[in-house]
């Protein structure tokens, strides 16, 4: 199997049952420091509406958090600026490239200011009990009208706007970062925190999945890469794969392996999850629009999505 592989060495993983973020004075008052950093005001005015608590900080500056209750966002962090970016992409002003993998590491050499930002986030994330990771990808955006080559260096200049997906961690095990779709029709939520920088700094941050509390489930042995993929070649054999036109997985090519926490709702309010150990193989896995995945139960090897 020719394939990235995000192996691990642990050999038994436990299960999490995790509650929803549940916003309240104090938990409100502790994420404020994500964003203290960004030169905010302290003062602002509180407004509450359905979805959630929501902050208006500074109506001059125009700067808003929202706590919410929703699973595919609990914590928003919006400015004017990233107001203006979102216009302006919408009405297609910018050219755009994505870099992910090891290219990553030449455009942060690249820009220093904007790996700087991203590295002190993810300490303040730190401090709150959040664990992420080596970006999974950045999308940089910069103005149609600059010369092209110049942007294929991918250098910081007053006009570019870099967005930011950072993947989560439990324990040191990755929170699968993409969402699924399950065999009930149901979906896994995207776990991955987005983060926009511009010139001036962060302008927006969004966190889904944020949790208030993590409860250790059961411990149980997980099967090894090799065992996985002998589960995996077995299903392939029995024809339970989905996704080949001829029922068939040969011309489905893996170019991604990793052992991941999914995140499994389990109430209809979305308030609460499993999250279960799976070995997953990703086909496409640089692809957003074609992106697949096989996931095992990583004691099992039975499927999960």
């Amino acid at each position: 199997m020719l394939a990235d592989i995000e192996d691990s060495p642990v050999s038994s993983l436990p299960t999490w049952h995790a509650t929803l973020m549940r916003w309240d004075k104090a938990s409100i008052a502790i994420y404020l420091n994500l964003v203290l950093s960004t030169g905010m005001s302290d003062s602002f005015e509180e407004y509450i509406v359905d979805s959630g608590k929501v902050l208006l900080l500074n109506d001059k500056r125009l700067e808003r958090i929202a706590f919410l209750s929703s699973p595919d966002e609990t914590f928003h962090y919006m400015t004017s600026r990233s107001d203006l970016f979102f216009q302006n992409a919408l009405e297609s002003k910018y050219i755009m490239e994505t870099i992910q993998s090891q290219d990553l590491i030449d455009v942060f050499g690249n820009t220093r200011f904007v790996a700087k930002t991203v590295q002190d986030f993810q300490t303040r994330l730190m401090t709150l009990g959040v664990e992420t990771g080596e970006p999974l990808q950045m999308t940089v955006y910069k103005a149609s009208e600059a010369d092209e080559q110049y942007y294929s260096g991918i250098e910081e200049s007053d006009d570019t706007n870099y967005v930011i997906a950072l993947p989560r961690f439990i324990q040191g095990i990755k929170l699968m970062s993409w969402g699924q779709r399950l065999p009930v029709g149901d979906y896994t939520y995207n776990a991955y925190i987005t983060l926009y920088i511009d010139p001036q700094g962060i302008s927006d941050i969004q966190i889904p999945l944020m949790f208030s509390e993590l409860r250790q489930g059961y411990q149980n042995s997980i099967l090894s890469l090799d065992q996985a993929i002998e589960a995996l070649t077995k299903l392939q054999s029995e024809s339970f794969l989905p996704n080949a036109e001829d029922g068939s997985m040969d011309e489905i090519e893996i170019d991604h392996v990793v052992l991941e926490y999914a995140p499994i709702q389990i109430n209809d309010e979305c308030t609460t999850f499993d999250l279960i150990p799976v070995w997953s193989f990703y086909s496409n896995y640089a692809d957003d629009d074609n992106r697949t995945v096989i996931s095992l139960n990583a004691y099992s090897g039975e499927q999960v999505f």
